[in-house]
């Protein structure tokens, strides 16, 4: 039996400005690989609401490696070739 509870959402683009983009990464010991970050999403299907808001509000200029996992349900190829050319 499953207990019913509530969950808290967060916008993605307001934690990475809020918390991601103030965090002191450290020093890296290797001067030509200094630290990164990396986001990795999976978000069955809503990848196509939040990757825009990731660009209008400039936190993925935060995310330094960017992995996302699109769903055919609702990603169309040409849907996310408009938004891939829009992130480069």
């Amino acid at each position: 039996m499953h207990e019913k509870g509530t969950v808290s959402l967060v916008r993605l683009s307001s934690y990475i400005l809020d918390l991601v983009s103030k965090r002191d990464l450290g020093r890296s010991p290797d001067p030509l690989r200094p630290p990164a970050v990396l986001m990795k999403m999976d978000i069955e299907g809503s990848e196509l609401e939040v990757v825009p808001d990731l660009l209008v509000t400039g936190a993925l200029r935060h995310v330094n490696v960017t992995m996302i996992e699109w769903h055919r349900h609702t990603a169309t190829p040409d849907r996310v070739k408009t938004l891939v050319n829009q992130i480069y």
